[in-house]
């Protein structure tokens, strides 16, 4: 199998100090063990659940752009409209964003793990699709496109003013145009 995370690097290794830029957000999602669970997913982040949405979004999650069976759980990738350049005073703000939206996205509806929150940083890699899953190569990981790519500022939209939108501070450093 391979992983990857959605960062080119510069130079020898793999390293926070040798990232170049991001390309995507990663959310990990374990738990989805009813195929209801899989039509909640794609009911919250379509148009149909923008009355469920707290923050007045056109739906209750942000429609990624691929959907990744990964045997055992799904990758659900924020592909951005822009590629984003690492330095450093945009990762604290890309990690608060990545486990604000990671806190919607686990929810109750869509995992039976809703109290077991597995955060990542933009930093974790993911199986990657055509390579063999966690089940072995005669389940490979599938990729799905679904939506479009997104914009920091459209996800910043799904997170409420809340004490994630608080975790956010205000002071984003990221280039938001």
């Amino acid at each position: 199998f391979a992983i990857i995370s959605p960062i080119s690097y510069f130079g020898r290794s793999r390293s926070s100090k040798h990232a170049d830029k991001i390309f995507a957000l990663a959310i990990d999602l374990d738990g989805i063990h009813k195929k209801s669970q899989l039509i909640d997913l794609l009911h919250q982040t379509s148009t149909n659940s923008k009355g469920a949405s707290p923050t007045g979004a056109d739906r209750y999650l942000p429609a990624p752009t691929y959907i990744v069976n990964s045997g055992t759980g799904i990758h659900l990738y924020y592909v951005f409209e822009k590629p984003i350049k690492l330095y450093e005073n945009v990762v604290d703000d890309l990690n608060a964003i990545k486990k604000a939206l990671t806190r919607r996205i686990w929810n109750k509806y869509l995992t039976s793990l809703v109290d077991n929150v597995q955060y990542q940083t933009i930093w974790q890699g993911y199986r990657v699709p055509g390579s063999a899953s966690k089940l072995g190569k005669k389940y490979p990981v599938v990729a799905y496109k679904y939506g479009d790519k997104i914009s920091v500022e459209k996800i910043i939209e799904y997170i409420p003013k809340s004490k994630d939108k608080g975790s956010l501070n205000g002071n984003h450093c990221l280039p938001l145009n």
